[in-house]
């Protein structure tokens, strides 16, 4: 059963035609996940620690490549805005879990829990400088809902910080309808996977024949 990250689903989800088929190749080829090669990693990281009270959020950044720091630098002043806007929002561990469907296992892991005016937020961190579009906000805020709003979070709200932009957004409506789209989008993922896969082995039997 392939295992992919929230970011990866949604990004197949919102595309149509052969975009679909070349994004699930991408995931297919792509090497194992190393951090070094996780763009944001250090500033997702930095960002829960300062929430958690461990660093201060002007604190340099360890290990910082130069290629980073214009980038970090811009994300920070964008972070920073947003935090103007709320009143010292308080930290809580964000649950995180795994959604399955048609044999397709979907990490959801929101890097922050925050407290905002007595509300419990579960939230995902956007870092790209173009804003999310609607279609992507939906599908994110609707499958960390399903996953994530249960047990003891069945309370909390969901949300997205368009870092860049110092904002976040929320979602309060239930779409049941769009479940069953995410099943659906499962479904065409794990039929293409299936098809990349069974070609992966032909060509491989083929070139030890």
């Amino acid at each position: 059963m392939p295992e992919i990250s929230l970011t990866d689903f949604v990004d197949f989800v919102i595309k149509a035609g052969s975009p679909k088929l070349t994004k699930v190749r991408e995931i297919a080829t792509r090497a194992p996940y190393s951090p070094a090669f996780d763009f944001w990693k250090a500033l997702r990281q930095h960002i829960a620690d300062f929430h958690r009270g461990k660093v201060r959020i002007d604190t340099e950044i360890e290990a910082l490549h130069a290629k980073k720091r214009r980038p970090y630098d811009s994300a920070l002043l964008g972070y920073k805005k947003f935090l103007r806007k709320v009143a010292e929002p308080s930290f809580f561990e964000p649950p995180s879990e795994r959604w399955v469907s048609s044999g397709l296992i979907v990490r959801v892991n929101p890097e922050l829990g925050l407290c905002i005016d007595g509300k419990r937020h579960v939230i995902k961190l956007y870092f790209k400088d173009d804003e999310p579009t609607k279609h992507r906000l939906h599908a994110v805020l609707e499958l960390m809902k399903i996953s994530l709003k249960n047990g003891r979070f069945a309370d909390v709200s969901v949300a997205v910080i368009d870092v860049a932009n110092g904002r976040i957004i929320t979602s309060s409506k239930e779409d049941v309808g769009f479940a069953l789209l995410l099943e659906a989008e499962a479904l065409a993922f794990m039929t293409i996977w299936n098809a990349i896969t069974r070609e992966s082995s032909q060509l491989a039997k083929r070139a030890s024949a």
